[in-house]
């Protein structure tokens, strides 16, 4: 509110009879008010008069035709100005033009109705056209902005409520050697900006699962499914892609907030640590598009071969988990993964640029001392 002194503010303006609550006197007043460009003249009786910017006012009354128009100024304590006259909403759009867009006059709010319907139909479109395409192109650019450190703090979440859950597995000689595996495939991973950590988390399901940033949750169950090193080695190479195409990225931010995905692309910490907690219960059940999972066996298969793992242990695994009905029962992999008959073929179909000599990753005797990595659990040694 700004003081303009007690002369005519401008011989250009229209003079309205009108009633003003002060906030402070029970009573209103009567003034007169002056309409001008950039906001009303309010010209007391005894007082110097004011002007009220139109920037500094909302509408609370008026909407609808007989109904006395009320205007409040914003901030504490509220005055509030009341017009009579149904005319002055019309010379105040005349005169103010676009400063006044957020005062309504009864023609335009007997329209309301329709436009309301017509723009909620307008929503569930778009809404739905969302979801079904717009969402996942929209959260696969989006991902593609959201900082490494935000990645982290989430998957760190996510893994560390995994490991709450079902007790972290931590025998040190089973630990190391996968820790190792994960070295000889990261090693030959270009330009690798994750620090990639694995955990074995002691449950029967046959699982594993991505956490953005680098983090990787693998059950008990699936460790024991496998039946060599190279197979183990492909479940984690294809883990370890998802994270790098940030498919686990972008799956999240699809089932999270519009408010979500912003914090993600500005870096929002706490955001993170929200959606990781949440995040944890889902994620392990969540099912990638058929096209991330094909990336993620093209790559993982080019990533064995660079590190001179044999890469039919990922088709191996692939086939007995397939065909192995018992153990599908108790399978996440298989529900979370699309069918595997294409992708088995297309692996085989690339084996054709295998490793002349793969490397011995560990003996057999050391293989067959894996399923002994949750003889030790992280609250044991704390």
């Amino acid at each position: 509110m700004t003081t303009i002194g007690k002369s005519p503010p401008s011989s250009n303006f229209h003079e309205w009879d009108a009633n003003l609550f002060d906030g402070v006197s029970p009573s209103p007043q009567p003034i007169k008010v002056s309409v001008m460009p950039n906001g009303l003249h309010i010209g007391r009786l005894v007082d110097e008069g004011v002007l009220w910017r139109y920037d500094n006012l909302r509408q609370t009354q008026g909407f609808y035709a007989g109904q006395q128009i009320r205007l409040e100024t914003c901030g504490s304590p509220s005055q509030v100005l009341t017009i009579s006259d149904a005319n002055f909403l019309d010379v105040v759009h005349h005169i103010a033009e676009t400063r006044v867009a957020h005062f309504h006059r009864p023609g335009e709010q007997s329209r309301r109705p329709l436009w309301i319907i017509a723009a909620t139909i307008g929503i569930i479109c778009i809404g739905v056209w969302m979801y079904v395409e717009g969402l996942p192109s929209f959260t696969k650019l989006v991902s593609q902005y959201v900082p490494i450190s935000w990645e982290e703090k989430t998957g760190k979440a996510v893994a560390d409520q995994a490991i709450v859950t079902h007790h972290e597995c931590v025998e040190p000689k089973r630990k190391l050697i996968i820790d190792d595996l994960v070295s000889k495939l990261t090693t030959v991973l270009p330009s690798n900006p994750y620090t990639f950590r694995v955990s074995v988390v002691d449950s029967p399901v046959v699982n594993a699962f991505a956490a953005p940033g680098g983090y990787i949750v693998v059950y008990k169950g699936l460790l024991q499914f496998t039946k060599s090193p190279a197979e183990l080695a492909g479940v984690l190479a294809h883990e370890i892609e998802h994270v790098v195409y940030r498919h686990v990225t972008r799956m999240l931010l699809q089932q999270a907030s519009l408010g979500v995905v912003l914090g993600a692309v500005t870096g929002d910490l706490n955001g993170a640590m929200t959606l990781g907690v949440q995040a944890a219960s889902i994620l392990g059940g969540l099912a990638y598009s058929r096209d991330a999972e094909e990336e993620a066996d093209r790559a993982a298969f080019k990533l064995l071969i660079a590190a001179r793992i044999d890469p039919r242990g990922l088709v191996s695994f692939f086939e007995r988990l397939q065909g192995n009905h018992f153990q599908a029962k108790l399978s996440k992999y298989l529900s979370t993964h699309p069918p595997f008959e294409d992708r088995i073929q297309a692996l085989k179909v690339a084996g054709t640029g295998m490793p002349e000599r793969p490397l011995q990753l560990i003996t057999p005797v050391e293989w067959g001392e894996m399923a002994d990595i949750c003889f030790v659990h992280a609250s044991a040694q704390q």
